[in-house]
């Protein structure tokens, strides 16, 4: 299942805008690639995240799913899984690694949530990393 994304008509704006400005155009053009392949895919051996680079992380190496708390202009607001409204920043950890997403990019984010859990068979948990397990 493909899950295209959602925001295209913001970035292609935002790249055309961009582009007015010479010293811009390259973030422009970043812009609009993202406008133009950015989709997460399930498959039935695993979970494919593509933005800038794609990411393919096969359903048995995926050990956690956690909803991150927002954090803006310094006021942490937690956010539970049960209360999932427009934005969802989600980490999904696997292999010793740890792969951030926020999902309100994408068509039927609820919908993804709900198929990540399906597959894993995890639930999602709240709250931030382990300071052991955030690789930069």
């Amino acid at each position: 299942m493909i899950y295209p994304f959602a925001s295209k008509a913001l970035f292609y704006i935002a790249g055309v805008i961009c582009f007015l400005s010479v010293i811009l155009a390259p973030i422009g053009f970043l812009f609009l690639y993202m406008a133009n392949t950015a989709q997460i895919r399930i498959e039935p051996d695993r979970f494919i995240y593509k933005m800038l680079t794609t990411k393919e992380i096969p359903w048995q190496s995926i050990t956690k799913l956690r909803i991150l708390p927002i954090v803006r202009t310094g006021y942490r607001i937690n956010s539970a899984p049960t209360t999932i409204a427009t934005v969802i920043p989600l980490a999904i950890d696997h292999d010793g690694r740890t792969t951030k997403l926020s999902l309100n990019h994408f068509v039927n984010p609820n919908e993804i949530l709900q198929t990540l859990q399906q597959k894993t068979g995890l639930r999602v948990e709240s709250g931030e990393p382990e300071a052991s397990s955030v690789i930069s």
